[in-house]
Order: structure tokens, then sequence, then C-alpha cells
């Protein structure tokens, strides 16, 4: 089912994306497009996706503020999807992007204004260099969500290592998926994403669609946590809490006010840093918590 929302809720359209008439019916939505507040659209065929991307790709969406595109996609071998950029004549106001189960680039739209981005379960893992082009052109970002494995892990972790990053310095909150071991799963995205001013962060275990099957090389070295002067918040959720705590130094966090921790079968390891070890006793570790 496609939902195309203008400004005005009561013009309203709804397109059934097997109706037989759903190119004359966009036809007379594309009219519109100049009204939109918002774009929803969710499909499960190739056909409807490449109908829709290259239906907006040369439009221009004045007032546009959220752009939505969902996809169940079934078949998807089936039909080659040529990529898109979105509203290549501009969207000025568009503030809310969330893409989910459509590889990025198929339907990418103008992120200059975009403050919050949100990722998830792509069909293909882009190259770290890719997603950090894309997070480039986000001027303004201050709420980037990933969902799955959005970006090959070894890469970006190669790219941090080689002083390649993004700095985003206007990011309060952040989450991502990633398996607490091999290391470079987490570290890799925390060393390519440079956030100073994050105050939320959040990284839950991959599901098993998105999980992948990764080896701890020998080659990869080890990346220092970089510094959050000013995290609040962190949750962790199904993140095997052993190997977490082992990996990553979390006393470094002196404005950690809240954590949690969900879907653990013991959050020991993580908790176990609340106690001062080889350093002074009277030394708190995390003071505001």
């Amino acid at each position: 089912m496609a939902f195309l929302h203008p400004l005005d809720a009561s013009t309203n359209i709804q397109l059934p994306e097997t109706n037989h008439c759903l190119q004359a019916q966009l036809n007379i939505a594309m009219v519109k497009v100049s009204w939109w507040h918002s774009f929803t659209y969710h499909c499960n065929y190739p056909e409807s996706l490449s109908e829709i991307t290259e239906r907006l790709a040369y439009l221009s969406a004045p007032i546009l503020e959220s752009f939505k595109l969902k996809a169940s996609l079934q078949d998807l071998n089936r039909l080659e999807i040529q990529d898109y950029n979105i509203f290549q004549g501009g969207a000025l106001m568009l503030t809310h992007v969330h893409i989910d189960g459509v590889d990025t680039f198929l339907c990418l739209p103008p992120l200059s204004s975009v403050t919050s981005l949100h990722l998830e379960e792509a069909t293909e893992q882009i190259d770290g260099e890719d997603l950090l082009s894309i997070l480039e052109s986000s001027l303004v970002l201050v709420s980037l969500h990933f969902q799955g494995t959005v970006a090959e892990p070894t890469n970006l972790h190669q790219l941090a290592w080689m002083g390649a990053y993004i700095d985003i310095p206007t990011l309060c909150s952040f989450s991502f998926s990633a398996d607490a071991s091999p290391k470079y799963c987490i570290d890799g995205i925390l060393n390519a994403i440079h956030c100073p001013a994050l105050e939320s962060l959040t990284i839950s275990n991959l599901n098993a669609w998105g999980s992948v099957q990764l080896l701890e090389l020998p080659s990869m070295q080890a990346l220092p946590m970089p510094p959050f002067p000013i995290l609040r918040s962190l949750e962790l959720s199904g993140i095997q809490c052993t190997q977490f705590a082992e990996h990553f130094n979390l006393t470094h966090l002196p404005a950690l006010n809240t954590i949690s921790l969900t879907n653990f079968e013991s959050s020991m390891a993580v908790l176990h840093l609340l106690l001062p070890q080889g350093i002074n006793n009277s030394c708190n570790v995390w003071p505001v918590l």
C-alpha cells in the first residue's frame, strides 16, 4: 500500500500499488507535489519502487518536511532498479528522512537541511566511503539512526584507522546496530563518525536478518573509544555485556547520568565498572549517574 500525504490532510491520496491505474493515479498526485508536507510510501514489489522513484527524481518539493520510504521487496532480482536522487529540483524544508528496506542510493533525497536521518535494513551494505559521503551532505544532523548492517564493518574500521572520518558537531542522538565482538563492528562506527556533542547513544545487537558472519581478523588493530564529554544517556540492548566491557573503556564519560541495559542474560560485566579497580577508591567512575 502506498500513501502520499499533502499538506492538507483532507486531500490525502491513497494509492494501491497493485492497482492497474497506478500510473494514472501518480500522474494526478504528482501535480500537487508543491503542496506536500509529508510523503510516505510502502511497497512490496520492485516495479512499484522503480515507478515511484523515477517519478520523484526530477521533482521539486518546496514545503516537504518528512520523507519516508519503506519496502518489503519480493522477487528483487526480477527487475533491475536504477539509482535515483529523489527531488533533484530541491526540497529545502526537508528535515526528516526515513528509508527502510531499500538500498540507500536508490532513493536518496537532498540532505542539506535534514535533522533526523533513519536508515534501516538495507538489502545491501554500502561502502564506508559512501556512508561518509552521505553524512557529509547532512550539515545540520541532530538525530542519526542505523538499523541492521548499513555499511561494511571492516571497511569502516579501516577508514577510521587511516584517519578518514566525518565530523558531525550538531549530532545529539545516535543509535545503531552492531555486534560486541568483533570489536571493530562498534569502534569502526564510533571512530568514523565523530559526534563530540553527543548526548544520547544507543547500541543494539544485530537481529537475525541483519547479522553478518564476522571473524576477528589478526590485521585489525583496536581503536580507542572516542571521547564523549557531554554524553548523558547510554542504552545497550541485547549486546553481550562481557565482550562489550572488555573492549570498551566506559569510565571516561563524566556526564553520564543514565544507563539502560535491556535484553541481557547478565548485565554485571558493565555494572562492574562501577567498582574502582586499580585507581583511588575514592574515585567515582560516573559521578552524576
